[in-house]
Formats: C-alpha cells, sequence, structure tokens
C-alpha cells in the first residue's frame, strides 16, 4: 500500500503485514467504481461497489455503495480502517418501492472484516449483523398482525492460502479466504441458510474473485473486471 505525506506514511506503517491485500485506502480518496462479472455455467448479472476513502489525522474510514445490474443503490456500509484490520461501524440496506428506495438500518453485532495482521489460518474473523424487515406487502391487516421478521447474518472467515491471481490483465500475488456463512430468520420459528465462500484478495486491488456455494448446491461466481471512475458509472446509468 504506497503512501503519500509523511504523517500518512507513519500511519500506514502501523498497519498489519497483510494490509496490502485489502483495498488501497490511499488511492480511494477520490472514490473509484469496482465492476464485478459473473463467471461459470451461470448467468448472474453484473454488479459494481463504489469505494471512497476519508483519510484522517486520528482515523481512516472506507465506506462503500453496492450497485446491482441496473445501477440501483442497495447497499451502503462504512468501515473503520485500524493498524489490525477492517471494522464494519455500519451497514444500511436498501430496497426499491414505487416512489423511492426504502432504508432498513442493520446493527452491527461483530465487525471484523478483513485482518492485516500475519496469516494466521488458525486465527477465525466473525462479522454479523442483524436487521427488522419493515415491509409487509400491501395488507394493512397484516402489518398489524404479522411479526416483522429478523435477519441475522454472519460470516465467519479465515485465512486459508497465499496463491497467484490473473487479474485486470496481469498477475498478482494474493490470499485466498474461506468463509463460512449463516443468514438466520426468525419469523417462523428459525429458519437457516448456510453457504460456503472463497474469496481471493489481489495484492494492491481488495476482492478480486469471490466463489459462493449456496445450500442447495447452486454456485455464484463474479471476478473483477474493471476499476473506472464514478462519471462513468454515471454515464452507463444515463443510457
Amino acid at each position: 500500500m504506497a503512501c503519500g505525506t509523511a504523517w500518512l506514511l507513519a500511519a500506514c506503517s502501523s498497519y498489519g503485514p497483510s494490509a496490502q491485500f485489502y483495498y488501497p485506502i490511499d488511492e480511494l480518496t477520490e472514490g473509484l467504481v469496482y465492476a464485478y462479472e459473473g463467471t461459470g455455467e451461470q448467468a448472474f448479472p453484473p454488479h459494481f461497489w463504489y469505494y471512497r476513502s476519508v483519510i484522517g489525522r486520528d482515523s481512516t474510514t472506507l465506506a462503500a455503495t453496492y450497485y446491482d445490474a441496473a445501477l440501483e443503490p442497495r447497499q451502503f456500509t462504512n468501515e473503520r480502517i485500524v493498524s489490525s484490520g477492517a471494522l464494519r461501524r455500519d451497514l444500511r440496506l436498501y430496497a426499491p418501492t414505487d416512489s423511492n428506495s426504502q432504508q432498513v438500518v442493520a446493527t452491527v453485532l461483530e465487525p471484523a472484516v478483513f485482518s492485516f495482521e500475519a496469516p494466521d489460518p488458525d486465527r477465525l474473523l466473525v462479522s454479523a449483523v442483524q436487521w427488522q424487515e419493515t415491509s409487509f406487502g400491501e395488507s394493512p391487516i397484516s402489518s398489524l398482525t404479522a411479526k416483522p421478521p429478523v435477519y441475522t447474518v454472519t460470516h465467519n472467515r479465515r485465512y486459508l492460502r497465499d496463491t497467484l491471481v490473473e487479474v485486470l490483465g496481469e498477475r498478482r500475488t494474493a490470499q485466498v479466504w474461506q468463509v463460512r456463512e449463516l443468514i438466520e430468520q426468525d419469523s417462523a420459528g428459525i429458519l437457516a441458510l448456510e453457504a460456503r465462500i472463497t474469496e481471493v484478495y489481489a495484492d494492491g486491488l481488495g476482492l478480486t474473485h469471490r466463489r459462493r456455494v449456496h445450500s442447495d448446491g447452486t454456485v455464484e461466481a463474479y471476478r473483477l473486471v474493471a476499476r473506472l471512475p464514478m462519471d462513468s458509472l454515471v454515464a452507463r446509468a444515463a443510457e
């Protein structure tokens, strides 16, 4: 991770050795879009993440907005970047409605998203969020009688190995992480869905490949295909 000013250099030097595999915080102060496309036999639609970092003398934050294939914002999150890694501070989910989008604010139960410390397969990072759904369809009666479902999503993330990866026309060193994802919903008892995820984080880029195997055997895989300024995404939406 390259650093600019002297005080920023001092801040970067306090990060652990795996920081270079996370998103390049110092390159994202003006914001940058990461474009992902589906890979494999099943055609999953593309999606986009817009990352922007705010670097201060006392704190560093990475904010990210997720856009679906229709370029509708569906998720916003921000993370606090500290010497040991990335910690989730906030998560907001957006669902489209007839007139506008509906926002749901999640509660962060466990914050650990990524570790900057020396790779350790025995170290388990836990990130977990919880939110209550606020929409129950068009019936006013159901909104009075039905219990709003509560969702809990837990990611148990573990470093697996080092590797080399081909991305954006070049080869980079990378880290492979395994993730156990558990989605629980408690509206009618506890309904739990589990998925197994493999993530690849490349040196100087961040997440470049993600493969999720759902509980029903469905495989959902994506790869990073471009990094571009926000203006390019706005122009695409205008088309």
